[in-house]
């Protein structure tokens, strides 16, 4: 499984200069529905390994939170090839997360 804590030194190059499929997962730990969301998010990486799972907490990176406008979490962004293709915000099905990748 494919996942990795994101700083602002290391955002570009593991979310944006990424080929492939990421999710980025905007989160916090005091953040009742982000942990309701991560065993759905880890169940989509562990189907899908070409996807990579790039955790941000929003706590420890508010310069990125702001960069991407993330005013609620949990927040997914889905990005392919470096170019963010969709948002989610707040929960969500498994079903409906997949149909994104």
């Amino acid at each position: 499984m494919n996942i990795i804590n994101a700083t602002t030194e290391n955002f570009d190059q593991l979310v944006l200069q990424s080929k492939g499929s990421v999710i980025v997962d905007f989160w916090a730990t005091w953040c009742g529905h982000c942990t309701t969301m991560l065993p759905i998010v880890e169940s989509i990486i562990a189907d899908h390994p070409e996807v990579t799972l790039v955790k941000v907490n929003v706590d420890e990176q508010p310069a990125l939170a702001m960069r991407y406008e993330v005013n609620v979490i949990p927040t997914l962004l889905f990005v392919k090839d470096g170019s963010i293709q969709h948002t989610t915000i707040g929960d969500q099905t498994k079903e409906y997360l997949e149909s994104l990748l």
